[in-house]
């Protein structure tokens, strides 16, 4: 479908000296140059009477008076005349046929008006003149009410230079062209009129025109019900477009159009289409029920967007490209069968006050240098994320601030598999109550508490100090919570991460000894399910030898970096590039390899951590990670090692979405969102502080029992069974053995 309508738009005949005319006289002056016109009422309606007493086209020498004749009247008349139709003549239905264009002269001939019988249908068919039923130039007026326009040679209504007309209660219907075209700077209002049927649109808008309407029905147009082009400008005041062609809305070139309680329903393209320069502002507006958009906004087009929904659209409610900006304020987008709104290129967008709600895509998606700047919106039950655009080095700024999001499919706020920049808020060390976090320094920290990893409750703002540390208390989480922070820094917000909450015994049984409800086996908690760890002092080095892309490089160095702080001290961890390291006492070098995403190894996962350990559950070389590139080598996603990684630490797979980093490919339950956390959450290192704690790990080898005996694990749920141990001399591998290539396996695959 095309973009733009340059190439569909019928571009009128100017009216020439050739055509006939019947020169008529006009209403009184005194309209303000404002777009905002008074209103036609009964009481505008006086005027020197002239009555129509025949329907003949030509009375003869009766002494009736035909429309013609009436016409001619009034064109001698300097009076300001009301042309009027005797009811006892013109019953319900009457057709009369204009049999040439009428042309009004200047408005010193007076200010005349033709008004249809009340109760009657009086039907004018312009279909057999050349051009227009009405051409109104110069600074001609003309006033029509209660009538039914039909056809006209091009269209129904030309208004051009300083022309005006004023028309209340009249429907035009089945124009060859467009129902009523304006050029120059000529000026229309329109008050409870039916515009139908136009071959191309309702009302099509040149030069530096004006069009109000107030209570304006267009529909069954061919191309659009208004389409308004250079300086053009349209006010709409409770308004209906609906089920015209291509577009409700056409705005183009400098055109601006202000609409106030207005609906634009049913277009095949968009609802509303703004290109070039123009600007659309809308008040109380509904935008509903396009094939494919509700708002089409291109070139450098604004749209300004108050308390109006934008819904149930077949494709995006609102597409954006270019340099487009689009402002929202108690808006609602909702229900659309893609993205709620999607930006392209360098656009940007502001809301306040929305909502962006059952969207099947992202409520909003921000691609390429687009920005956004969010305040206090709700972000529910889209299918993807709530907001998703590029990592702030990549893509434009994109701030939330005291948004809300809950029921989405994806985590809060998507940054891409490459997210770095800002740091998202992660957790280092659990101290009883006081959890000490990091993320950028300076950066404005906003928390939220929800049930499962989202935000659908704000709590509060702090500031991270200049090492980029903040610290949170437990206690502000109610039981059965968790909160969520993200960190704002250069006007740019970071995904989500979980960073408190209760101490939960079925996540922890997961992470620590794959059992129970939440792990990837399920059933029951298996108190004597054991324990894999590092001895303490181990130190470990992830080597990459060639890292796909800096992004993973820093990625994995930043993750590394936090392993002392994770562990207690009990572990540290370097990242080392290039030739291979030499391990000393207590070193362990963990060789990280990537392969193209179909190799054998990787056994159809994004990532593979090879690992054994003896019967005390204590790690022995070797180990290595398998990951999968990236198509292209910039795109191969860093976030799979630091899941890796994880399960290198001793961590196994909980189903519980954004609770954990070591969600793996088996979904969580419908009470966790099916995604990822972007780094280790609370409950990560919750747990990687309960494996590396001396108070129990000097005992030989360990068990989820040993931890609830130690106080370091609150008692799980009755009903655990037992396990048998493996023997002391009998290794136990993960991935099992190659020649076992059907066996679980500890992985995870990337996901969008």
């Amino acid at each position: 479908m095309p973009r733009t309508i340059r190439g569909r738009c019928r571009s009128p005949a100017r009216a020439g000296s050739a055509l006939l005319a019947t020169v008529i006289c006009l209403l009184p002056v005194g309209l303000s140059e404002s777009m905002r016109w008074p209103a036609v009422s009964r009481a505008d309606s006086a005027g020197h009477p002239i009555i129509v007493n025949s329907a003949q086209a030509d009375a003869g020498n009766s002494g009736k008076i035909t429309l013609t004749a009436a016409l001619a009247l009034a064109a001698r008349d300097p009076r300001d005349n009301v042309i009027r139709f005797d009811p006892t003549v013109f019953g319900r239905s009457t057709t009369l046929a204009l049999p040439e264009t009428v042309i009004p002269p200047a408005t010193q001939a007076g200010k005349d008006r033709i008004e249809g019988p009340s109760g009657r249908d009086l039907t004018l068919d312009a279909s057999g003149v050349p051009d227009a039923g009405f051409i109104i130039g110069h600074d001609a007026w003309l006033g029509l009410s209660n009538l039914t326009i039909r056809g006209g040679g091009q269209r129904a209504i030309l208004l051009k230079e300083q022309g005006r007309a004023v028309l209340e209660n009249v429907i035009l219907l089945d124009s060859p062209g467009p129902a009523i075209a304006l050029f120059g700077e000529s000026r229309l209002e329109l008050d409870h009129c039916r515009l139908r049927a136009a071959r191309t649109h309702g009302l099509e808008i040149h030069g530096k025109s004006t069009a109000v309407l107030k209570s304006v029905e267009i529909a069954e147009c061919q191309q659009s019900a208004v389409a308004a082009f250079e300086q053009a400008s349209v006010q709409a005041d409770r308004s209906r477009f609906k089920h015209n062609g291509h577009w409700n809305l056409v705005l183009t070139g400098q055109a601006r159009a202000e609409l106030d309680g207005c609906a634009l329903t049913g277009a095949r393209f968009a609802n509303a289409d703004v290109s070039e320069s123009a600007r659309l502002d809308a008040r109380a507006c509904l935008f509903e029920d396009g094939e494919r958009f509700g708002l089409f906004l291109t070139g450098h087009a604004a749209a300004q967007l108050r308390f109006t929904q934008v819904r149930e659209h077949g494709s995006r409610g609102i597409e954006m490209q270019n340099h487009a900006s689009l402002m929202l304020e108690g808006a609602h987008i909702d229900a659309n069968r893609d993205y709620g709104v999607i930006l392209f290129e360098q656009c940007s967008i502001r809301a306040a006050g929305s909502k962006f709600t059952r969207n099947q895509g992202h409520g909003v998606s921000l691609r390429g240098r687009s920005s956004g700047d969010f305040k206090i919106c709700l972000f529910a039950g889209n299918r993807y994320s709530g907001i998703g655009c590029m990592d702030a080095r990549d893509g434009g700024k994109v701030k939330a601030s005291q948004c809300l999001f809950e029921g989405n499919g994806m985590r809060p706020i998507y940054r891409g598999p490459l997210h770095l920049d800002p740091l998202v808020p992660t957790p280092l060390t659990i101290d009883d109550e006081a959890v000490e976090c990091m993320a950028d320094p300076g950066a404005v920290i906003e928390l939220y508490l929800d049930k499962a990893g989202e935000a659908s409750r704000y709590l509060k703002t702090m500031t991270a100090d200049a090492r980029g540390r903040f610290v949170v208390n437990r206690n502000d989480v109610p039981a059965g919570w968790v909160m969520s922070a993200t960190a704002t820094i250069a006007g740019s917000t970071s995904e989500f991460n979980v960073i408190a909450g209760s101490t939960a015994p079925d996540v922890l049984g997961a992470l620590l000894a794959r059992t129970g409800p939440l792990s990837d086996t399920g059933g029951d908690t298996d108190l004597d399910g054991g324990l894999r760890r590092w001895r303490p002092g181990t130190k470990l080095i992830l080597h990459v030898p060639n890292p796909p892309s800096a992004a993973v490089e820093e990625y994995t160095r930043f993750v590394a970096d936090r392993v002392i702080d994770w562990t207690r001290g009990a572990v540290s961890a370097e990242l080392s590039v290039g030739a291979v390291p030499k391990a000393g006492r207590g070193t362990v070098v963990v060789p990280v390899e990537y392969l193209p995403a179909d190799a054998p190894a990787l056994l159809g996962r994004g990532g593979v951590t090879f690992m054994k350990w003896d019967s005390q559950g204590y790690f022995v070389s070797p180990m290595k990670i398998l990951l999968a590139e990236g198509k292209e080598a910039r795109d191969t996603c860093p976030r799979v090692l630091a899941h890796e990684f994880g399960h290198v630490l001793g961590l196994s797979h909980a189903r519980v979405g954004l609770l954990s980093r070591m969600q793996g490919s088996m979904p969580p339950s419908e009470a966790f969102v099916n995604d990822f956390s972007p780094m280790l959450t609370f409950y990560d290192v919750l747990a990687l502080h309960v494996l590396h704690q001396s108070e129990w790990n000097r005992h030989g080898s360990g068990t989820l029992r040993q931890l609830v005996s130690a106080g370091l694990l609150p008692a799980v749920p009755k009903g655990a069974v037992a396990s048998l141990q493996p023997g002391v001399d009998q290794p136990t591998y993960s991935p099992p053995p190659v020649a076992e290539p059907q066996a679980p396996v500890s992985g995870h695959t990337p996901r969008p």
